[in-house]
């Protein structure tokens, strides 16, 4: 190990003296700032708050110690926040863009000021509600076509998953999130941007440091930035050279009734899909993988009957789901679950409690590939926000599991592997996913 470094439990290195980082070492910032390394089972204490009532004025991440739903600028207490845990008042709320905003107010705005990597990023159209919304989603899903997911599914998605697969599939076992979950999907991204494979790991650390805000607020600045800097030159090269199939081309030709995306609307949802398509779908695979792994009955079912495997991924984002909360705002006075709200208050949507609210899930503490899908899990979200790239997500989690599957026989958990968790508050994930294989 080199001298003057800190290092993770595995050895690998997390940061210089200078403060530069790898990127699993953003991943690992930011997974500890968000309880990663305290916090394993969030769930039970959701269930006996569930319990005690759905609704309940409770500042969830404040409680938690990890800053506060309502002022993430550690001002503190500028508005009352409540937090939602039962399943139906949660997807009442998720399909409501009309008494509750998407909760990242901006300055002229009279709603509560939080939202930080929102404020890093810039406004992107996950911050607007009616029209705008409306117009901005429009022009996006333009770039998101049935077609467009086709074709990186065969031009991009299994090449670089197969070509991660072949780093270690030779040698008989690896650690699976570092090796393959942690960075297929940002490459993945990148090439959907048509970026050089050269700087996947640049923008990979500043994605990290973008999701990273509330723990480190200069380092969101500065990476946000950095990447409007390379991004406004992707712009200005692919308007010299139109016509491409990436999606840099696919948003500079989109076009709605004769209306098109400015650069100010395009480089915010570029900043949002980099750290969404990479730590996210990460999270969601590794999540996905740790419960195949421990439950091998299930993981060879789902190995023999392919068919199984879209559920298996449904059923690890009801069960583990990457990020487990989402805050809005209030609009008008609203009453949930017999609690009055008033408006300009925060109302914390927990999409990891609603998930397993057994009023909606038989036996929801069980990971179960055979789980009817209806009720749908509330990962996603729901409405009008409803996640732009979920079916990319969904498509990566399929083709990285049934990748594996094909190519490492006899895929199992190491037996020699010290024991891990999925852990952590609002962002979860493993540390670790060690396996061998035939």
């Amino acid at each position: 190990m080199a001298p003057g470094v800190e290092h993770d439990r595995s050895g690998g290195e997390i940061g210089g003296p200078n403060g530069a980082a790898a990127p699993f070492a953003a991943t690992q910032l930011l997974s500890r700032s968000q309880g990663h390394d305290r916090i394993d089972d969030p769930y039970t204490g959701w269930r006996a708050l569930r319990q005690q009532a759905p609704v309940q004025k409770l500042d969830l991440m404040a409680a938690a110690g990890l800053g506060s739903d309502a002022d993430y600028r550690g001002v503190g207490g500028l508005v009352d926040v409540y937090t939602v845990f039962s399943y139906d008042i949660a997807a009442q709320i998720l399909r409501d863009n009309r008494r509750f905003h998407m909760a990242h107010p901006w300055p002229g705005e009279d709603l509560p000021r939080i939202g930080r990597i929102s404020e890093a990023i810039g406004r992107s159209f996950l911050d607007m509600d009616g029209p705008d919304h409306r117009r901005i989603r429009a022009l996006l899903q333009e770039a998101f076509s049935p077609k467009s997911l086709q074709r990186w599914m065969a031009d991009l998605v299994l090449p670089v998953i197969n070509g991660r697969i072949d780093t270690f599939a030779d040698r008989g076992r690896a650690d699976l999130l570092r090796e393959f979950t942690h960075v297929f999907p940002v490459a993945v991204i990148t090439g959907i941007l048509g970026l050089d494979d050269g700087f996947v790991e640049e923008f990979h650390v500043r994605a990290e440091a973008l999701l990273g805000a509330m723990a480190d607020w200069d380092a969101a600045v500065a990476a946000s930035a950095w990447l409007e800097d390379h991004l406004a030159t992707l712009l200005q090269e692919r308007r010299r050279h139109p016509g491409g199939s990436d999606i840099v081309s696919l948003l500079l030709a989109a076009e709605v009734d004769g209306d098109r995306l400015s650069d100010e609307e395009i480089y915010p949802f570029l900043k949002l899909l980099l750290p969404a398509g990479a730590d996210t779908t990460f999270r969601g695979t590794s999540n996905l993988l740790f419960a195949l792994l421990h439950d091998p009955a299930q993981l060879d079912e789902a190995r023999r009957h392919r068919e199984l495997v879209p559920s298996a991924v449904e059923e690890s984002l009801r069960w583990e789901p990457p990020i487990t909360v989402e805050p809005k705002s209030t609009v008008e006075d609203v009453v949930l679950g017999g609690v009055a709200i008033p408006a300009g208050s925060v109302v914390t949507v927990c999409i990891g409690a609603a998930n397993r609210d057994e009023s909606a899930f038989v036996d929801p503490e069980r990971y179960d590939i055979h789980r009817p899908r209806t009720p749908p899990h509330l990962t996603f979200g729901g409405g009008p926000h409803i996640c732009l790239g979920q079916h990319l997500a969904r498509m990566e989690m399929v083709a990285a599991a049934n990748a594996l599957f094909d190519r490492l026989p006899g895929l199992q958990w190491d037996p020699d592997a010290p024991e891990e968790r999925v852990s952590g508050f609002s962002f979860r994930a493993p540390a670790a996913l060690p396996v061998v294989f035939d």
